[in-house]
């Protein structure tokens, strides 16, 4: 068995004296030991096997030409993420126009590495429908799952609108790491978005007050008189109406 060493053919033995003199249980160092005695190796490719090996370089460079070499299928380590469903409003449901409403997907970390703390949301193409250009994601660990929602109002004229948002996060220059996930509705006049979703969408201002607990009756007995008003009771049946406490008035 020949293996290809720094643009050379090395023999078995050659590499038993190279392993020898390498003599570390630091990660980075056998990171770095990996990539020189497989040139032009991807550096994930390296981690990936030394951390299946248990970072020990000689078994997981054997496992790394047992696993086909330069053509090994290695899974990757950047972000990844898949749709698993829509939430709220499927594909083509009818929205009344000019209507607020929530769009939801969920969504799964479908790699080996939790996304990105910057992590976003983004608009990439379609109608916007009033949207923010992105909302932010949560830095989601490997095979979890969160719901990401946008908040968008459909256009003014009837018809069919599409809305295209992608993951991505940002290393100077947008970095995508998700397929495009739609926004599609069908805006007429008579939509059956549910009430529900109304509700949800409605801005605070149009909140309902929370209920107030109930006041206490007014006592009924005795008329408080006030020095700036006649007794009540000198009126008679007027003193079967109740009045209330009048406010008080500097003396």
């Amino acid at each position: 068995c020949y293996l290809l060493l720094i643009g050379t053919m090395a023999s078995p033995d050659d590499l038993m004296s190279m392993f020898a003199t390498m003599n570390t249980s630091e990660k980075g160092a056998l990171l770095e030991q990996f990539c020189m005695v497989v040139p032009g190796v991807q550096r994930d490719t390296a981690q990936f096997f030394l951390e299946a090996n248990n970072w020990t370089l000689q078994a997981a460079i054997a496992s790394f030409f047992d696993s086909g070499g330069v053509h090994a299928n290695v899974p990757s380590r950047n972000p990844l993420a898949e749709f698993v469903c829509d939430v709220t409003i499927g594909e083509g449901e009818s929205v009344p126009p000019e209507t607020r409403f929530q769009k939801t997907w969920r969504l799964r970390n479908s790699g080996l590495e939790p996304w990105p703390e910057n992590s976003m949301l983004t608009f990439v193409q379609g109608h916007p429908m009033h949207a923010q250009p992105y909302v932010r994601v949560p830095p989601l660990s490997p095979g979890a799952t969160a719901d990401v929602s946008v908040e968008l109002q459909s256009p003014a004229e009837p018809g069919m609108y599409v809305s295209s948002w992608r993951l991505c996060y940002h290393e100077g220059v947008p970095r995508y790491f998700s397929e495009e996930i739609w926004a599609v509705i069908s805006v007429d006049v008579s939509g059956t978005l549910p009430l529900l979703q109304q509700f949800a969408a409605t801005s605070v201002s149009h909140a309902r007050p929370a209920p107030q607990a109930a006041a206490p009756p007014a006592p009924t007995q005795p008329l408080v008189t006030h020095p700036y008003m006649p007794d009540m009771t000198t009126f008679g049946s007027l003193a079967n109406h109740s009045f209330g406490r009048s406010p008080d008035r500097p003396h």
